[in-house]
Formats: C-alpha cells, structure tokens, sequence
C-alpha cells in the first residue's frame, strides 16, 4: 500500500475515534450521567487505534529516504 494512502487512512481512524470518544464522554462529567460498558469499551479500542496509527505515522519507512 503506498505510504500516503496508508497515512490517510490512519488519520481518519483517529480522527473517527476521536468523535466517537466525544459523542460518548463530552457530557460525562454532568451531574447524574453514567457511562456504560460499551461505552468504556469503546474509549479502550479508541486508546489502542489512537496509539497504533500513531506509532505507525511517526515510525520512518525503510528503504526511504527522510
């Protein structure tokens, strides 16, 4: 896959991720609101996805030249 195209796609996971996070959590800290399992759920795969496409943008390509 070429590199741009796999950078695009990292991106859009942590910015989807990101969102998703928000929907669930920009109101947690209200009085009286819960947050679910799957809720939690979610904002641990949006940890390791936030976590693996950065590494995987920040991680230099072998074979090119920075």
């Amino acid at each position: 896959m070429p590199s741009s195209v796999e950078k695009a796609i990292h991106i859009v996971l942590i910015v989807g991720f990101l969102g998703a996070d928000w929907l669930f959590f920009h109101d947690l800290f209200k009085p009286g609101e819960t947050t679910s399992p799957a809720q939690m759920f979610v904002g641990l795969l949006s940890l390791l996805v936030f976590i693996t496409s950065a590494t995987a943008i920040a991680r230099p390509r072998p074979g090119r030249a920075r």
